[in-house]
């Protein structure tokens, strides 16, 4: 029981990762795409 309870918490954990940095990734993505358009316009 206490396996796969751990094995579940651990999943939950990886599945809260991969969308915490998919977030963080698409944050700084679009960050870049705001300097690149300062550095294209005047």
């Amino acid at each position: 029981m206490s396996w796969y309870m751990s094995s579940y918490v651990q999943i939950l954990f990886n599945i809260i990762y991969i969308m915490r940095t998919n977030i963080e990734s698409d944050r700084i993505r679009r960050f870049m795409g705001i300097v690149d358009l300062v550095a294209d316009g005047p």
